[in-house]
């Protein structure tokens, strides 16, 4: 498993080496400074299967980088981390396609949890879901003819090996196309988006 680790302090990268050699049987990590290093790296490498960004090291401009790093590389999830626990930033973070917002407060195993969420193709909202005001509504409508299949294979019980090997796709296109049904349709995980598949009545 190769992880590209993306913060301006060469002291939150230390810390962080160790614990992710704990996420995988073997992992190689790859170590950036900025947004360009990031860039030069999977324009180098295209086989970087996790991306790890600081919210504010330098190229970020806001929340623009985001964009910019999917846009290199849109099949690898990217996970964003901060120090910063604010509603509006995690929002924004995953409404611009972050996998995942893990706040630097979080324990080791609860990063390398919310990792492994992501690496299943779920998306880790450190909130959980949004408690005050109105949910939001599952835009079915918004899906693709691809993430519909996904999902009806979802719907009937598939694991991402099986989906794949059903629609003759790559396990971690798979996984892409989770991540996309899941942000459209509002939902965290793969048990909510076949709940919310049931309680629709649709017929995938």
């Amino acid at each position: 498993m190769k992880i590209l680790l993306a913060d301006d302090h060469q002291l939150v990268r230390h810390g962080l080496r160790n614990m992710l050699d704990r996420l995988a049987e073997r992992v190689e990590l790859l170590e950036a400074g900025s947004v360009d290093e990031v860039l030069a790296i999977l324009s180098k490498d295209t086989s970087v299967d996790l991306g790890m960004l600081d919210l504010r090291m330098p190229g970020m401009d806001g929340f623009n980088g985001i964009d910019r790093v999917r846009a290199a590389r849109p099949d690898a999830p990217v996970v964003i981390l901060s120090a910063s626990e604010q509603r509006y930033d995690i929002e924004e973070s995953l409404r611009r396609g972050a996998a995942g917002y893990i706040p630097k407060s979080l324990t080791a195993n609860e990063t390398l949890d919310a990792l492994g969420q992501v690496m299943r193709g779920d998306i880790f909202d450190p909130r959980g879901r949004p408690s005050r005001g109105a949910k939001p509504e599952p835009h079915f409508n918004e899906l693709s003819p691809q993430e519909r299949r996904v999902l009806a294979l979802l719907a009937e019980g598939c694991q991402n090996k099986e989906i794949a090997r059903r629609l003759k796709l790559q396990e971690v296109t798979v996984k892409a196309h989770l991540r996309q049904v899941f942000r459209k349709l509002h939902v965290a995980n793969r048990t909510q988006a076949v709940k919310l598949v049931l309680q629709s009545g649709r017929n995938w």
